[in-house]
C-alpha cells in the first residue's frame, strides 16, 4: 500500500502529474477537471 505523508493511495496508485513543456494543454486541462 502506497502512502504520501498521511494520504493513503491504495494498492494500485495512479498519479497524473502534468509537466510543463512535456504534456500538452488538453491533458493538463483534463487532469485539472478530474481533480
Amino acid at each position: 500500500m502506497a502512502k504520501i505523508a498521511n494520504v493513503d493511495l491504495g494498492d494500485f496508485p495512479l498519479l497524473l502529474a502534468p509537466m510543463e513543456d512535456v504534456s500538452d494543454p488538453p491533458f493538463r486541462a483534463l487532469c485539472k477537471e478530474q481533480g
